[in-house]
């Protein structure tokens, strides 16, 4: 089959003919105008994704996408019937137009604006090869693709199937993907993958509608174009398995460092509990030394050994910050290294020892809230350094987590969301964060000015 070179995000033809002598028809014009509404459901495809990133609001984006359809196209289906241009004239720009406004409606990173384009590009040119076939079955004495009515409307409504069986899959498992991995080198492989599917589909365009009947063509050409097809979905289905198996192997990792620390308080605590032992052990035999010290009136020897016994008393000890004992390992084991940095690091918890938030949430969120704030407090010189952190419930009904941090003023944002300052691989950043409190139906807010950076959470209990 040889390439027609047409783009085949949507359904494609050679010029016709829709004019004569200067006059367009109606029904040329019909045709040109109706070729232009695949653009709808593929624009609701591109959003399912999305659900969870929106900037605009739906209606602002709806409105949008309506003016866009009722100023452009019809304007560019009058030009191409008054004019017999290209479908590709009016085409590429759409596309650019609507991705642009797309990167710019939605939160998301570039990367993922792009995968999710050139995957829906990819999806409905199949649907511009199908109606291909229908077309060429409708009117096999044609040579040519020509636009007519009942074909753009057989394209319309093949991209409105794809649409309904497409769209709950989408928001569900796709959303899932675009808020949990945001790795630009894994969306970037995804645009790889549409963008191989989407070649192929232009390699299988005949050019000419003989093309399909030559050697049982049409078949092969309905049946190559399921296979594709199928093949595709399966590449994203095992694609999502493999995601999710590496997120959950990010938090199975998150949460053995959150192991660590504990182990590491409770060896801490142990060996604190151990020393103290040791020392009422022999604070008895202490006593009888200093007694005899001060009989014989050595105050010199009981001075100096005064010295030493304070000196050799454990300096290191536990403190418990609230009831939950995960939370008080967490503290101690984070508040040490904030102060070895020069952080002044004030902390007020008042929660009971149980919560509807398991420990491993409640840790993760606290422990990336204050590791970011300390990593934030070390861009500043070390007089200004200082982290607030209240933890508190009200009413029984609500846990509040409140933070704030001196830094520099410099934040790293995308598409107004902040990234984590953090380069140590520890954590899951800002944006996990909100992913867990939103787990439990609670709200999240980061905010700044020019030397103070705020975290406020609420989460119902």
């Amino acid at each position: 089959m040889k390439n027609s070179g047409k783009i085949i995000f949507f359904r494609k033809y050679a010029p016709s003919r829709l004019y004569k002598e200067g006059t367009m028809t109606v029904s040329g014009y019909l045709a040109e105008l109706t070729s232009y509404l695949p653009f709808l459901p593929a624009a609701v495809l591109c959003y399912c994704p999305m659900k969870h990133q929106l900037k605009l609001k739906k209606t602002q984006i709806f409105l949008c996408i309506f003016i866009f359809f009722i100023t452009l196209i019809p304007i560019a289906a009058y030009l191409k019937c008054r004019f017999s241009l290209s479908d590709n004239f009016f085409t590429f720009p759409m596309l650019i137009l609507f991705f642009l406004f797309f990167q710019f409606s939605v939160c998301a990173n570039f990367s993922q604006s792009l995968a999710v384009f050139v995957f829906v590009c990819a999806l409905l040119s199949f649907s511009s090869n199908f109606t291909n076939g229908y077309d060429a079955a409708r009117y096999p004495d044609s040579a040519v693709f020509i636009s007519r009515v009942d074909t753009s409307l057989f394209h319309f409504g093949v991209s409105l199937l794809m649409l309904l069986l497409l769209t709950l899959p989408l928001m569900q498992y796709g959303s899932f993907l675009i808020d949990s991995l945001s790795s630009p080198k894994v969306w970037y492989m995804t645009v790889l993958i549409s963008g191989t599917f989407l070649g192929v589909n232009i390699l299988v365009i005949p050019q000419r509608h003989e093309t399909l009947y030559l050697n049982r063509m049409f078949f092969i050409f309905w049946c190559v174009l399921g296979i594709l097809l199928s093949l595709m979905l399966m590449i994203y289905v095992l694609f999502y398995f493999v995601a999710v198996a590496l997120l959950d192997s990010a938090k199975v990792s998150e949460r053995n460092h959150f192991l660590e620390m504990q182990k590491a308080q409770y060896l801490k605590q142990t060996k604190y509990m151990e020393e103290t032992a040791r020392v009422r052990h022999d604070f008895r035999h202490t006593l009888h030394t200093l007694k005899m010290l001060a009989d014989e009136k050595e105050y010199d020897s009981l001075n100096q050994y005064l010295k030493k016994y304070i000196n050799a008393l454990p300096v290191s000890h536990v403190i418990t910050y609230c009831q939950n004992n995960s939370v008080n390992a967490l503290l101690n084991y984070l508040i040490p290294i904030a102060r070895e940095s020069a952080v002044d690091i004030r902390i007020y918890i008042n929660i009971p020892e149980h919560l509807p938030v398991t420990d491993i949430d409640l840790c993760s969120i606290l422990g990336n809230v204050l590791e970011n704030a300390i990593d934030g407090c070390k861009t500043v010189s070390s007089e200004k350094r200082s982290v607030q952190l209240s933890v508190t419930t009200r009413h029984d009904s609500y846990l509040y987590i409140v933070s704030t941090n001196t830094f520099d003023g410099i934040v790293k944002k995308e598409k107004n969301q902040y990234q984590t300052t953090r380069k140590n691989g520890h954590g899951i950043g800002l944006s996990s964060i909100q992913l867990t409190v939103e787990k439990y139906n609670g709200t999240v807010q980061f905010s700044n000015d020019d030397s103070r950076f705020y975290v406020d959470i609420m989460i119902p209990i």
